[in-house]
């Protein structure tokens, strides 16, 4: 913590010290533009007007300068009417212009001569081309969106995602895009603050979607401040409340009996599946905000309470089991001073399980209980030294915890022929992750500085990370039973766990611009990052730096701010997590193997010796990716808009856990394969154990068998059409293609000969998504919400589903696992899914309003295996083992006074 009060008052000083910086931050916008008469004369003098229900302190005003240039900053997300005057011509006013997280709009005003008494002109179509930022498939999400689609059965924040362009979920909990990793390729922030766990970079707390004002999804073609992703950065911005008192009451319901079966019994590939999957939803939120002082102090409050029903087939039959999840927010927003504006929260979530994931391998005994709390805090400083400058500090913390067991002290089992878990869950484990952070950004407008206009700025950034892991195997061992070599049986038990707590620290520095010349807006910054990461328990110093450059171009292409061409080249680091560095925590014990004797004693046949001494390399370098991005938008007509985008990624530095002084023997086994034919293959056998490890950058030569440096590619093309609200109607509706490719390192020699076996091509997954969601206002004014998606088969093993490869166990030390498959050669069927929302209001007395609706999922009742059971020697392989829900219904009131 001293450390940490340190870096607070370092980032303080260099705010105050610093005065450069412009337009926007993660979580405000700017509005600018040009007064002109009708001859194209600048116009000095102009009063500028801005009013929003989402803006604090009240309505604002500027003059516009010699040159009839205004601006507004620091302001926060939400819709806007500008109203530009000038005695001796007709007043102007621009409605309904949505300003989202981040961006900057240009709004110019051609007014007529007449005066001022004249009726107040209304100008047309509100800006939606951002022509200052070079990011492009930049994806917002409003509060209409995110109240009105179906996006999650779930609620969850982060499930928002999946409705951007290019993304899909796969895994647990996870969102996919641009081929990042899943769901830890991701960074989620909420009012700035990170929330990402600190251990390994994965999303965790679940706050209910209904206390956000809305979301931004970018991810390529993002300015210096952002970083720490390979796939998407996800800004939520939470509620304010506001100069009226207002609430909601929601209530959402859904029963077991309201799903339909979805499996064809008939079809052999289902036989395993006893039932279709259903879930049962109670679900009661109140929201309330308003005034405390008008103007001066608004407040924010929530509460939710969610429990969420499943039912899976068991190897007994049906199995039910629930999850409790409250989550909560109090904010407050206080405007002290017309150029001041402060706001703090605390948001928590606390997720309860008990026999959680009994499934078609998980019998009842063999589940686990998990009690997990975790909560997210801010406080954050805006204040503008004028319409040029400004300053934004921000002071966050947040906690995650994870607590998991079984329910006896007697070790785990399972079964390898039938894959059927049995006694207890397997581990125990408690994680606490900490993250304090502290961001300062300072920002400056300067006109005619060498040539055009900049809006430059400086940030810093510092944050304290720790990860404390206790995990051990429940009563001590890990049991796996009936594993068949060459027409044997064999029984193994295994003996591991840790208990570490690495810290890490990272300090960033960045600066950008936005140099704008005429039509042209060229977007050049550079950012630091320094990487520190300690131990408890060892002497061994993580210590990496490394400099992230970026270039962006946008071309306004016929300066009316409708067509901006983008290109942008950026270097991005990866997440911090102390999972970069963990391995080398002293705390660790060996990974040890016993093959089980008939008479119950055990026999060591193989060790990892994680006990040894881990050094990490002095030269290691933190992973990182190159892309490159293009992309062309243009506004069609009021609202609407089309977008096509193109991205290539490098990614480098990947981080492992190396075995130095390891031997391996080249040696064949033999297994038989799904064909009944007996194949026999090449495979490595360790014969001779590290002494030592070292925490490095994969590279060849580091030991004799890793030939290359880890090496990843994406390419990927996005097609976008987005129709905001307006009209009774809004469409979004998004193609992409994305082929990721992947060639191994050798850290592990076995997946060279993999590689090899398979010509020496990388591995290679293309896939193609195309997604629609809008909201139509149909007659007697019923709301149609369809969310609709299409998803070619993706990824291989751990991808959540897909493509799959038979593999098999190799008879040599550990037992690894061998692909005897090509990759990609077995496909699941295409992903198709149509859900819809209707809903209709009705208007009681004043703000008094009641909304009913009905959700509707997999409207096709389509039905398809979201998993495989692809191990050959399982009784089971080629079955699918989990699918989809079929059709289900939920309905769900809102009472908003």
């Amino acid at each position: 913590m001293k450390e940490f009060k340190k870096a607070i008052v370092l980032v303080l000083a260099l705010g105050l010290l610093w005065s450069m910086s412009y337009s926007q931050s993660r979580v405000t916008g700017a509005l600018e533009g040009t007064a002109v008469d009708d001859t194209g004369s600048a116009l000095p003098g102009v009063e500028i007007k801005l009013s929003s229900p989402d803006m604090i302190g009240g309505s604002r005003s500027r003059v516009t300068d010699a040159e009839g240039k205004f601006r507004f900053v620091g302001l926060q997300p939400g819709t806007y009417s500008v109203e530009a005057s000038l005695q001796g011509f007709t007043p102007q006013r621009s409605e309904g212009v949505r300003l989202f997280v981040g961006q900057t709009l240009i709004i110019d005003f051609v007014l007529q001569i007449g005066t001022l008494q004249e009726a107040i002109t209304v100008t047309g179509r509100a800006p939606t081309i951002d022509v200052k930022d070079s990011a492009v498939a930049t994806h917002h999400i409003p509060e209409s969106t995110i109240k009105d689609v179906v996006f999650s059965r779930d609620s969850y924040q982060y499930f928002a995602m999946d409705l951007a362009p290019g993304t899909y979920v796969a895994g647990w909990h996870g969102v996919k895009a641009f081929g990042g990793a899943t769901r830890t390729g991701n960074a989620y922030t909420m009012d700035g603050v990170e929330f990402g766990a600190t251990g390994w970079g994965g999303s965790w707390i679940e706050s209910d979607s209904n206390i956000f004002a809305e979301a931004e999804v970018k991810g390529l073609g993002a300015a210096a401040e952002y970083d720490g992703f390979d796939g998407l950065h996800m800004s939520l911005v939470t509620k304010s409340g506001g100069n009226t008192l207002d609430g909601m009451l929601q209530f959402n319901y859904e029963s077991f009996s309201w799903q339909q079966e979805n499996i064809d019994r008939s079809d052999p590939f289902y036989e395993l599946i006893s039932v279709s999957p259903k879930e049962s939803l109670i679900y009661g939120s109140f929201l309330i905000g308003g005034p405390i002082a008008k103007d001066k102090i608004w407040f924010f409050g929530s509460g939710t309470f969610r429990k969420f029903g499943y039912e899976r087939t068991s190897e007994g039959g049906p199995a039910k089991y629930y999850k409790y999840l409250p989550t909560g927010i109090l904010k407050f927003t206080l405007q002290p001073a017309t150029s001041t504006r402060l706001s703090a929260y605390f948001v928590m979530d606390y997720f309860s399980m008990d026999r959680m994931d009994q499934s078609l391998y998980r019998p009842y005994e063999a589940t686990a209980w998990d009690h997990s709390p975790s909560w997210v805090s801010n406080i954050s400083l805006l204040h503008s030294f004028s319409d040029k400058t400004f300053i934004d500090v921000t002071l966050g913390y947040s906690q995650m915890t994870w607590s998991t067991g079984g329910y006896s002290d007697e070790p785990g089992r399972i079964d390898d022929s039938t894959g059927i878990r049995s006694v207890n869950y397997s581990f125990r484990i408690e994680e606490h992750s900490p993250r304090y952070a502290a961001n300062a950004t300072l920002s400056h407008h300067a006109d005619d500085f060498i040539t055009g206009s900049h809006d430059f700025k400086f940030g810093l950034e510092v944050e304290q990370i720790s990860s404390s892991w206790d995990i051990q195997y429940s009563g001590g061992y890990y049991y796996r039973d009936n594993v068949e070599f060459y027409g044997y049986s064999y029984d193994y038990a295994y003996t591991w766990g840790e208990d570490i707590n690495p810290k890490g620290v990272r300090v960033s520095v960045f600066v950008q611009d936005a140099w704008n010349i005429g039509n042209l807006t060229i977007n050049p910054g550079i950012r630091f990052n320094s990487y520190r990461g300690t131990f408890k328990t060892s002497d061994e110093v993580f210590k990496t730096n490394g400099f992230a450059p970026r270039l962006g171009i946008t071309w306004d292409v016929f300066g009316d701010h409708k067509t901006a061409l983008k290109a942008h080249y950026g270097r991005f680091y990866d997440k911090f997590t102390t999972g970069h560095f963990d391995d080398a925590a002293a705390g660790e014990k060996d990974w040890v193997m016993y093959e089980v004797m008939p008479d119950g004693s055990k026999v060591e046949i193989y060790r990892d010796p994680f006990t040894n001494p881990t050094t990490i390399d002095a030269d290691i370098k933190f992973p990182s990716l190159d892309q490159f991005s293009f992309g062309i938008e243009r506004e069609l007509m009021a609202d609407t808009s089309i977008a096509l985008s193109l991205v290539w990624k490098r990614w480098y530095n990947s981080i492992s856990r190396v075995n130095l002084g390891e031997v391996f023997t080249l040696t064949d086994f033999t297994f038989t394969d799904e064909q009944g034919q007996s194949q026999t293959w090449d495979i490595y056998d360790r014969t001779t154990s590290a002494t030592s490890f070292l925490v490095a950058n994969p590279r060849s030569g580091l030991t004799p068998y890793i030939e290359r440096e880890s090496k990843q590619t994406y390419l990927g093309f996005i097609a976008e059409f987005e129709k905001r609200f307006s009209d009774n109607w809004m469409l979004n509706a998004s193609y992409s293609y994305g082929l990721s490719k992947s060639w191994p390192t050798g850290t592990n020699p076995n997946s060279l000969i993999d590689f090899d076996r398979w010509g020496g091509a990388p591995v290679a997954y293309p896939f193609h998504i195309f997604k629609m969601y809008g909201t139509f206002i149909v007659p007697w004014n019923i709301k149609l919400s369809p969310t609709f998606s299409w998803r070619s088969t993706f990824g291989g093993r751990g991808e959540g589903d897909g493509r799959w490869e038979a593999w098999v166990r190799a008879p040599v030390g550990g037992n690894p696992s061998v692909d005897i498959e090509t990759p990609n050669v077995n496909k699941i069927p295409d992903y198709i899914a149509l859900d819809l929302r209707i809903f209709k209001s009705f208007q009681i007395k004043g703000d008094l309003r009641l909304e009913g609706y009905l959700d509707i999922y997999n409207i096709f009742n389509r039905q398809r295996a979201s998993d495989v059971q692809d191990q050959l020697t399982n009784i089971d392989f080629g079955k699918a083992t989990r699918v989809n829900y079929g059709r289900e219904f939920r309905l769900g009131v809102r009472f908003y006074f």
